[in-house]
């Protein structure tokens, strides 16, 4: 999966005409992408990847206040990460966003919708401040979805929204418990569990 490879190309085609929906649509899947886990170099690829993006791509839908976030968070912590084409690259980014936003422009900030509620979120919130869902990313749709709602793989930890089912027993008195579901999408030998909060 190349995030966005397609809306680039359909941004790319129509130029300054893109629709903020395509950009959004892009925005959305470097968000999800980021929250993915992964080895602390392929973070810093792909972050150095989706800072472009951002920058390049989706101006108009808050990219360049979420390239700048990242582009800043990769100059402090993570440069021993990168080698010195994306170094610059990166301080490049930081730099332009920067005066760029000073100067008034595009100062748009990336907004989803919660998957429980459909109120806004920035653009990787951990939780959302109106319900409290907890954010995470269904492997199936690769969409956000609320953690509380969704089953996890013993094996591969893959999150698949499953929606909110009545509990099956009631007896532990309201305590969290766990339901075994079916096997695993992505890897196919770990078990799905639940954790129902009633």
């Amino acid at each position: 999966w190349v995030v966005g490879e397609d809306t680039q190309n359909s941004i790319s085609k129509v130029g300054s005409r893109a629709t903020c929906a395509l950009q959004r649509d892009l925005c959305s899947q470097w968000d999800c992408l980021l929250r993915l886990e992964k080895a602390p170099c392929d973070t810093v690829q792909f972050s150095v990847r989706a800072t472009a993006n951002l920058f390049f791509f989706a101006e108009a839908a808050g990219g360049w206040v979420a390239a700048r976030r990242i582009a800043e968070v990769l100059r402090a912590r993570y440069a021993g990460y990168m080698d010195s084409d994306q170094r610059t690259q990166v301080s490049y980014i930081a730099e332009t966003t920067r005066h760029g936003l000073h100067a008034g422009r595009s100062t748009a900030m990336i907004i989803s919708a919660c998957p429980s509620c459909r109120a806004p979120l920035d653009f990787l919130a951990r939780v959302c401040d109106a319900c409290n869902a907890v954010l995470a990313v269904d492997f199936s749709e690769l969409k956000l979805c609320d953690l509380r709602k969704s089953s996890q793989c013993s094996l591969c930890a893959a999150i698949f929204y499953r929606g909110n089912p009545e509990p099956e027993n009631s007896r532990l008195g309201g305590l969290p418990q766990s339901v075994r579901s079916s096997t695993c999408e992505i890897c196919g030998a770990g078990e799905l569990t639940r954790t129902i909060s009633p």
